[in-house]
Order: structure tokens, then sequence, then C-alpha cells
């Protein structure tokens, strides 16, 4: 859940399984909704990706001559819609399924074309967030 404070967004992260128990995946086909609370308004945002970083084992990008790298806008989605307070994306069918190459996608988000800005998490230095397919390693 996203919500703003001071015009800078924050985000609550979504619920994530315990380690040791079977993790989810986002699987090719599958919905990704990014859910904008009250405090946003009925702003319509959208998302672009701009970077991928492959993972290492415990969830960590690996810095190698093809990490990062540049990404489609679209990143591991198909199609991507946007509408007040909501973002859908469909997981693309070519998304890997082996979490020996997990990737990591930055991604930002905007309204009317300017960068939106997020407050700073675990994402040093990048005014974005990130989303991991197939799932973040345990």
């Amino acid at each position: 859940m996203y919500r703003t404070k001071n015009g800078i967004v924050s985000v609550t992260p979504n619920p994530s399984p315990n380690r040791g128990a079977s993790p989810s995946q986002i699987r090719p086909g599958d919905t990704v909704t990014w859910l904008f609370n009250q405090s946003m308004g009925n702003r319509e945002l959208q998302v672009l990706f701009e970077e991928v970083f492959d993972l290492d084992q415990n969830g960590n990008p690996i810095s190698s001559p093809n990490s990062p790298r540049r990404t489609n806008p679209m990143g591991p989605f198909s199609s991507i819609s946007c509408g007040a307070r909501l973002i859908v994306g469909t997981v693309h069918s070519n998304v890997s399924q082996d979490i020996n190459r997990a990737e990591r996608f930055h991604y930002r988000l905007y309204e009317n074309g300017i960068p939106v800005t997020m407050k700073q998490t675990s994402l040093v230095n990048f005014n974005g967030g990130g989303i991991d397919i197939p799932r973040t390693p345990p």
C-alpha cells in the first residue's frame, strides 16, 4: 500500500511468507496490483521500469557486467493499466521460474510524466521501488 505525507510517497510492503514456509512465486499470467490509499487522493499514477538486477541466493543484487542492465518500460509485465489509486500489471509469459535466476526490476512512479518523490527504503539512492521475479530468494 502506498500513502503520501508532505508530498512524499511511502510504501507499506506487501506481506511476505514466513521464512522456511513454502514461498509464493510470481508466475506468468499472475496479476500484480499497486494500491494507493486515500491520502493519495484520486491521482492517476503510471509505473515505468528502468533496470533489472540479477539476485544472489540471499536476494541481494549482483554487480556484474550484465547486472544491472536496462529493461523495457513494461519490465516483467505484458500489460499494465492505470486508474485512480490503482495500477495493475499482468506478468509476461516468458518470465523465469528458476529461483536460482531471480531478478529485481526497479521501477519509478510518475504523474503526468513527472517522477513522484518516494521515501527511500532499502533501495539506496533510488527514487522508486522494486519487484522480484519469480520471488525474493529465501
